[in-house]
């Protein structure tokens, strides 16, 4: 049976090259750190590409990672190759982005429920407010006019059961209650124009 050659592995920066670059970058040697970028950054993104399945991401994230590296170069300690150090804070920075955009997509998706549970808290509030401002108002009218629109509007009788009731005509029923509807009208204007 015929045993199929081993490929070689694709080029890379030689493990004591990687040493001597890191030692390099650790001094603070921005040229270590672009000629690791130069070894690694496709293979990186590749890592990353696999996890945040997005190309412009999976390069954020591999950029990221070099900045990192670079951050942190006097605090890391490597007790590996530098390439595998490497991929491995690229899978954590691809599955950090994961998380985050997932995060992102849920708080967008609670936006609208929010936004109109806000509005409706808003609109009972201001319903309440109006309720409450139109009952202030309605006891500041005239006594005839504020009876004959209590009668009307919350005992809910006609004209005609008001004008027996009190004893005056249908007409002087008709008047109070216009009266009383424009001032009533003026002050729910007025006081709407404090919001809108």
């Amino acid at each position: 049976m015929l045993k199929m050659p081993e490929l070689a592995p694709p080029p890379m920066a030689r493990p004591d090259n990687d040493q001597t670059l890191f030692a390099r970058l650790q001094a603070g040697d921005q040229t270590a750190l672009r000629a690791l970028f130069d070894s690694y950054f496709d293979r990186l993104a590749a890592v990353a590409r696999r996890i945040v399945l997005d190309d412009a991401l999976a390069r954020d994230v591999a950029q990221q990672v070099y900045i990192q590296l670079w951050e942190r170069r006097t605090a890391i300690s490597l007790t590996t190759d530098l390439y595998p150090y490497l991929r491995k804070m690229t899978i954590n920075a691809a599955l950090a982005e994961v998380r985050t955009t997932a995060r992102r997509s849920q708080l967008l998706a609670r936006r609208p429920a929010q936004e109109q549970v806000m509005r409706d808290v808003e609109s009972d509030y201001l319903n309440g407010e109006l309720q409450e401002h139109l009952l202030g108002e309605i006891e500041r009218l005239p006594n005839r006019p504020r009876t004959i629109f209590r009668m009307s509007r919350f005992e809910h009788l006609t004209y005609d059961e008001i004008a027996h009731s009190l004893g005056i005509s249908v007409k002087t029923v008709e008047d109070h209650m216009s009266r009383a509807l424009r001032e009533l009208h003026a002050a729910v204007r007025r006081y709407l124009h404090l919001f809108f």
